[in-house]
């Protein structure tokens, strides 16, 4: 379960870190909204970590 935050913090990282350094995809997908996307998709799983462990079980 642990996974899923990590990748959605290392997408928003990378996404950040290209668009900075002028990587043309990274910007559209900044300037599209996707770090607040992945952002809003993170907290989601934050709050509801434990209905999603619960049904992994």
């Amino acid at each position: 379960m642990d996974t899923i935050p990590w990748w959605q913090d290392r997408c928003r990282r990378g996404i950040e870190t290209g668009a900075a350094d002028g990587d043309p995809a990274m910007v559209r997908l900044r300037d599209q909204g996707a770090v607040e996307s992945v952002q809003d998709a993170y907290r989601w799983v934050a709050g509801h970590g434990s209905v999603l462990r619960a049904a992994l079980r």
